[in-house]
């Protein structure tokens, strides 16, 4: 559990050259007593790095991120600063351009602080996101201190995009669709699921392709996410298109909303956002326990965003008796649903849908997903078309 106050520890932090520049990591957030002596050897082998090699920029991507090496050049971590994320003017990847429209449900700045959220609401690593830490990097390539999230890099033979579903392990699929649907991550595309060869007898190559999720900066959006256009890489996968395996529905139980919604809150994570997820988990909670699939929660996320007015079904979350409450109004609601194909939910106001009659028709196709393509070959950059 995130302790509530910050505490600030400072990592190999050096002294360089005549203007008596800093060099090193100050961790920002702490992470528990439970990961310290990971988190400890992490960042102190970070700083030795950053005495020796300065931060590089990574060609892919929409926003500023860089890899952080070793002495003898090996890639260590992952920073992302929070003022150069793909939605500000910082951005070092815009080249004349404006920033990408913030229509996520993500603001400037915002992004560095999901990373982190992420990791830590992935609980007893079930999922497997990378440990990700907020910190402080000192370094004369930055010119002054620069805040943002750092995040163990994950050695990888190649990208989900690169082989066929078909190769992917069953459980691994319908973690990373489980973390997506309850964080609400508007941003997975098959470039952000790193495959991972391993020794196995499983299949006759003797390797065994295991999945690891990365990139969670625009997961945890507000209401203004235009839904239509939420697409997971995942979602026609055939793996998707079973219902959760065993283990995954234990999970899902297991979950307490009430803790995340402190833990999310101490993290400065807007309310609003914090409505968003705690209504996608129950959601998640409420189908996985009737036997439905990834690919069939991700349609049902879509039509209850697009449907719904999440500040007039979830006015505030002042405890977990309303948690309770929200998840038998959604348990009756989904049960409905799938019977007489009604909503019963409050609707949107204004332009919105106001009338609980009036709702799309689960036999007319849906917006397609929106299409992406490479920019100047590089594998995970992808820009809306």
């Amino acid at each position: 559990m995130v302790c509530k106050r910050q505490k600030e520890r400072a990592f190999q932090v050096q002294t360089v050259g005549e203007k008596q520049q800093q060099t090193g990591v100050t961790l920002i957030q702490s992470v528990g007593d439970k990961h310290r002596n990971e988190v400890d050897q992490f960042l102190e082998e970070v700083a030795r790095g950053l005495k020796h090699q300065a931060p590089l920029l990574i060609e892919e991507g929409e926003g500023g991120s860089y890899f952080l090496r070793n002495e003898s050049c090996r890639t260590l971590a992952v920073f992302k600063p929070k003022h150069e994320d793909p939605f500000s003017m910082s951005n070092p990847k815009l080249q004349g351009r404006q920033p990408l429209e913030a229509n996520r449900g993500v603001q400037p700045g915002e992004t560095a602080i999901r990373e982190v959220a992420a990791f830590l609401l992935d609980h007893d690593n079930f999922v497997g996101v990378p440990l990700t830490l907020l910190v402080r990097v000192h370094h004369p390539y930055f010119q002054a201190p620069v805040e943002g999230s750092l995040q163990f890099f994950v050695p990888h033979d190649c990208a989900s995009w690169d082989l066929g579903p078909g190769l992917f392990d069953l459980l691994d699929v319908q973690k990373i669709a489980l973390l997506d649907l309850r964080f609400l991550n508007t941003d997975r595309h098959g470039g952000n699921i790193l495959v991972r060869r391993e020794e196995s007898q499983l299949n006759g190559s003797g390797k065994k392709h295991r999945l690891v999720a990365i990139d969670h900066g625009l997961c945890f959006p507000d209401s203004t996410l235009q839904y239509e256009d939420l697409y997971f890489e995942w979602e026609n996968w055939p793996q998707a298109k079973q219902p959760f395996e065993a283990p995954i529905r234990r999970h899902i139980e297991d979950i307490d909303l009430w803790s995340e919604v402190n833990l999310l809150r101490s993290l400065g994570i807007r309310e609003e956002c914090v409505r968003v997820v705690v209504v996608c988990s129950t959601l998640v909670k409420v189908a996985g326990a009737r036997g439905m699939s990834p690919s069939s929660v991700a349609k049902l996320i879509r039509r209850v965003g697009a449907e719904v007015c999440f500040e007039r079904l979830l006015p505030k979350i002042s405890g977990p008796a309303v948690l309770s409450s929200l998840l038998f109004r959604i348990s009756e609601w989904v049960d409905k649903s799938r019977i007489t194909g009604t909503s019963h939910l409050p609707k949107k106001s204004g332009s919105l849908i106001q009338n609980p009659k009036l709702i799309r028709n689960p036999n007319v196709p849906s917006r397609p997903p929106p299409r992406y393509h490479r920019q100047n070959s590089a594998p995970g950059l992808f820009l809306l078309v």
